[in-house]
């Protein structure tokens, strides 16, 4: 409901006017002479002024329409001008001169609501248009102010005893910014540090809507029982708003807490902010002491090591021996695989197993944007950027005599490539800023989600990078394309977990669940489902995990799988030790999924293993479709990639 002010001396008309406004849901203020009406304009606000051009008495409606437009509070309030005969051109040319919206009838009154319904609209914007400028005037002030604290604090300790104190207490300061988030993801708490930083209200938004393609909500879903920290990734410019570079820190609210289980606190950091502290410091971090690094990093080699790597298929040998050779040298390194296959572990355990002396350092390509990432990876002058104080080293610089890792290398930006190729060749970087190339010695290990060679052909990966980390590739193959392994695999992360929990078993039936899914996170969602079966199992003091304790989706997954179950035929009566002979007529009258396989002799061999019978299962789809790969996929209810991946591991 709009506040309209009505200046007109005629009463009928005035009355008129009136009765239509409220008729349309306004609040309505009436004078009969303009100075009345510009002395209730100063007196209060109104969001639009109705004004008769030819008032009986003192001003007329030019004049007051050009004295509301002097007044401030009433200078973005629309002015329509109410006459009642048609305007000559001079008449109408005066009142726009003196700042009215529009011209409106007396004989024309149907247009009434619309008219308002416009200029009102207007008002809105203007409304709006002027507290963005407030808001954009304050945000530049506070700016100013914070580039001057900044200036006049670097000025002030360059020369101080104290520096070294009072740069650490910066660094390790309170966030920047703390979002509260439920089991889903979706923010239920905010402060007002992280609405400044995202600039806008949070609360009820999902985490992958509140800083999209950041991986912050995959992040922030990891940290099931342990704090993660170090992820970094960039919010982009928007109007109004610099871009930002963040870190964030997540802390898992265990059961017991106010909280509760499943609930995240995630914790913002700018790095943009702290940039000046770490310049002026040079340092990399706090870091342990000396005693206790070389316990750490001992420590560190009996956990890395190929031999934690399971697996007991032909594919995940040939992995573990890659890594165990890989290890003993200086190549590059390119791991392949789908996003948590364990290549992070797999450059660990290279690292560690190694000859290397240095740190291990890692970065995301993806997460950054592409000058941050130049900036993060080879470091750059003083004054080559703005905000820059001192040169900076990059994480090539502090790796020496180490291992950087670049997780999703394809995602590197190809400017970037050209300098990785020069690091690769020659062992050299260059700064941002530079022109003298810096001798480095570090070991690259990269990994990738993507086929190299398709990015190549599309222009997106440069070729000669591609052909430096393809020999040293290691191959890590999904877990659904292993399920001997998936047991062990949740037995490990049962021992791993279980010890804070106090529960550490399996039962029977929820291992074999766990060998039907199909696990498209990898060994990140096992993991994942694991802890939270065990958290869910000591919740209900059970001694073991039972099917009731795991998540929903794997509970329901018997009964979602497809009742047209390929079933083995029934043996014969005499059969060699530990096959079957099974004629083909069998197959054959067995149903839509029970066919005979082309190329067979009349009694066709069928050795008991899963491995034959799967692809027998292959067989007899492809032959049901006529070899039509997408219906063979579709018929027996897997993806088109899982099924090229199998009929390649047969050969078939």
């Amino acid at each position: 409901m709009a506040r309209i002010l009505v200046i007109e001396d005629e009463p009928s008309t005035r009355t008129l006017l009136e009765s239509r406004v409220q008729d349309l849901g306004h609040d309505v203020v009436t004078c009969d002479t303009g100075a009345m009406g510009l002395a209730r304009a100063r007196e209060a606000s109104f969001d639009l002024f109705l004004v008769d051009v030819h008032l009986g008495a003192g001003i007329d409606g030019y004049e007051v329409c050009r004295r509301l437009r002097m007044m401030p509070h009433t200078a973005t309030s629309p002015v329509v001008l109410v006459s009642g005969r048609v305007q000559r051109h001079e008449e109408m040319h005066a009142g726009y001169e003196a700042g009215c919206q529009l011209f409106l009838l007396k004989t024309d009154l149907l247009q009434l609501s619309d008219v308002l319904q416009a200029m009102l609209r207007y008002k809105a914007l203007q409304d709006d248009l002027e507290r963005q400028n407030k808001l954009l005037e304050e945000r530049n002030r506070r700016l100013s102010e914070e580039r001057q604290r900044g200036a006049d604090l670097e000025r002030a300790l360059r020369d101080s005893d104290v520096r070294g104190k009072v740069f650490h207490e910066l660094a390790s300061g309170r966030p920047d910014g703390v979002l509260v988030v439920d089991t889903e993801g979706v923010v239920v708490a905010t402060d007002r540090g992280a609405q400044e930083l995202f600039g806008r209200e949070l609360a009820g938004l999902h985490l992958a809507d509140v800083a999209p393609r950041s991986g912050l909500e995959a992040f922030a879903r990891d940290a099931v029982v342990e704090a993660r920290e170090g992820l970094r990734f960039d919010l982009p410019a928007k109007p109004g708003r610099a871009s930002r570079s963040l870190s964030a820190t997540v802390l898992p609210f265990l059961p017991g807490t106010a909280a509760g289980a499943g609930g995240r606190c995630v914790l913002l950091y700018d790095a943009g902010k702290r940039r000046i502290v770490a310049d002026l410091m040079r340092l990399d971090s706090a870091g342990p002491p000396r005693r206790e690094a070389a316990a750490l990093v001992e420590a560190a080699r009996r956990t890395y090591t190929p031999s934690v790597i399971l697996g007991s298929g032909s594919a995940m040998q040939a992995a573990r021996a890659a890594v165990t050779a890989a290890a003993q040298g200086t190549a590059p390194v390119l791991l392949e695989g789908e996003a948590g296959t364990g290549r992070r572990f797999a450059a660990r355990v290279i690292h560690f197993t190694g000859q290397g002396s240095g740190s291990f350092l890692e970065v995301d390509c993806g997460a950054l944007s592409s000058d941050s990432l130049e900036l993060e990876l080879f470091g750059c002058l003083a004054d080559a950027m703005p905000g820059i104080y001192s040169d900076r080293a990059g994480l090539v610089h502090r790796a020496q005599s180490g291992t950087l890792y670049l997780a999703e290398v394809h995602s590197l930006p190809l400017e970037q490539q050209r300098r990785l190729l020069m690091l690769v060749e020659r062992g050299e970087v260059l700064r941002v800023g530079s022109t003298r190339p810096e001798q480095v010695d570090v070991r690259l290990v990269a990994s990738t989600s993507v086929d190299l060679e398709r990015e190549v052909r599309a222009g997106r990966f440069n070729a000669q990078l591609m052909e430096r980390l393809k020999p040293g590739a290691i191959r890590l193959p999904a877990l659904c394309d292993r399920r001997e392994d998936i047991v062990e695999w949740a037995r490990t992360f049962a021992r791993q977990h279980g010890a804070r929990f106090g529960v550490q078993a399996l039962s029977p039936e929820v291992e074999s669940l766990l060998t039907l899914c199909e696990w498209a996170g990898n060994l990140s969602e096992l993991s994942d489902t694991v802890q939270r079966s065990l958290q869910a199992c000591r919740a209900a003091g059970a001694r073991a995990v039972g099917v009731e304790h795991l998540p929903p989706a794997l509970r329901e997954l018997p009964a979602a799988r497809s009742p047209r179950t390929l079933q083995p035929p029934p043996p014969p009566e005499v059969a060699p030790l530990g096959t079957h002979l099974v004629p083909p007529a069998q197959y054959a009258g067995a149903g839509p999924w029970i066919v005979g396989v082309p190329g067979r002799d009349a009694a066709i061999e069928v050795p008991i293993s899963l491995r034959e019978f799967e692809k027998l299962c292959l067989l007899c789809a492809l032959a049901r479709t006529k070899g039509d790969k997408l219906k063979a996929a579709k018929l027996l209810a897997v993806g088109k990639s899982t099924f090229y991946r199998k009929i390649t591991r047969h050969g078939i």
